[in-house]
């Protein structure tokens, strides 16, 4: 074996004997290149380096006193500088280092936090900031409605069979009195939907925007969105008054007494509109009473149970005349006069 290692390294001038092979250079230069690369890289790992580097926070929300709550969020990390070897930055390097802060204290001393957390033996030079400061309040909680966020895109031809409907519809938030007391409802994240044509079933995430400063009772909804094809159509009705005072005799004509109403229904409930017998249009004597104007706007009843919306009457106002009985005789009409008594 020496003999070959000598070999290897035989001055090139010198010829080797007939009964020899010539050496092979390459094995002596990879020899060489290893090991010096060896000594390299141990002198290196054994130097010391000043590095800078940002090093997450992370709150210890345990820690926080029972009954309060942060009214801000800290830092989400520091900048670190320190010097340290290349073992120590290796290290540094596969165990991603955190920083816990804990939420017990008003203000944090960066510079013994970071030193708690950092591997031992490597010496801080500063961290930025300093200080943190945990900013607390009294912690409350109250009940507020989700508030869907974003619109369905419905073509003309469909339309909603009845409203929209989310599952839990409220929630539950709890956090400093400052941030809770000012929150009407909580937002989903935004809806985006392509053109519906049918029911609409999907799982909504509730917005987290604030998140780490209230918490939620529950993180997720059920949106419910009932779709369904729609129709035009129309029926025309006798207008009814109502509220009238007890009499033999009729007290005012209605100038027209018939309508048209249009609406939109759903598909499967037409037939059963235009049969519906609590679909009808009225006009309160109050409202006559009431009138400075002369024109009266009719009311349209819609049949419960049944999908019908964006009725239409035509005409838009009705005319009234007062009647008039004298001495039992024919009666007589009288225009509207806001004066006039029946």
């Amino acid at each position: 074996m020496l003999d070959r290692l000598r070999a290897l390294f035989t001055a090139p001038g010198r010829l080797s004997t007939p009964n020899e092979p010539p050496p092979n250079r390459s094995v002596a230069i990879t020899i060489c290149v290893l090991t010096s690369t060896m000594l390299w890289f141990t002198f290196s790992m054994r130097e010391d380096y000043t590095r800078i580097q940002s090093v997450p926070l992370q709150l210890v929300a345990e820690s926080i006193p029972s009954g309060e709550a942060l009214s801000t969020m800290p830092a989400e990390e520091v900048r670190v500088e320190f010097v340290a070897n290349g073992y120590e930055l290796l290290q540094m390097a596969m165990e991603d280092p955190l920083i816990e802060i804990d939420g017990s204290e008003t203000v944090v001393n960066m510079r013994e936090a970071a030193q708690m957390a950092l591997i031992d033996n490597i010496t801080i030079n500063s961290v930025t900031p300093r200080e943190l400061i945990l900013a607390r309040e009294e912690r409350v909680q109250r009940r507020v409605p989700i508030a869907l966020r974003g619109t369905l895109d419905i073509p003309a031809t469909h339309g909603l069979t009845r409203a929209i409907q989310l599952s839990p519809d409220s929630v539950t938030i709890s956090g400093a009195a400052s941030h809770v007391n000012q929150i009407e409802a909580w937002p989903t994240e935004a809806l985006v939907t392509t053109t519906l044509t049918d029911t609409l079933i999907t799982e909504l995430t509730l917005s987290d925007t604030l998140s780490g400063l209230i918490q939620k009772s529950v993180t997720q909804t059920t949106l419910h969105a009932p779709i369904g094809l729609f129709s035009e159509d129309q029926r025309t009705f006798d207008v009814q008054l109502v509220d009238v005072p007890t009499q033999d005799r009729p007290l005012v004509n209605l100038v027209p007494s018939r309508v048209t109403v249009s609406y939109r229904v759903l598909l499967d409930h037409l037939d059963l509109v235009a049969e519906a017998p609590d679909f009808f249009v009225t006009v309160s004597f109050a409202d006559i009473l009431g009138d400075s104007n002369g024109q009266l706007v009719p009311i349209v009843n819609l049949p419960s149970g049944l999908v019908v919306e964006k009725p239409v009457v035509s005409p838009a106002y009705l005319r009234y005349f007062f009647v008039i009985y004298e001495n039992d005789t024919e009666p007589t009409e009288d225009p509207a006069d806001p004066t006039l008594q029946p």
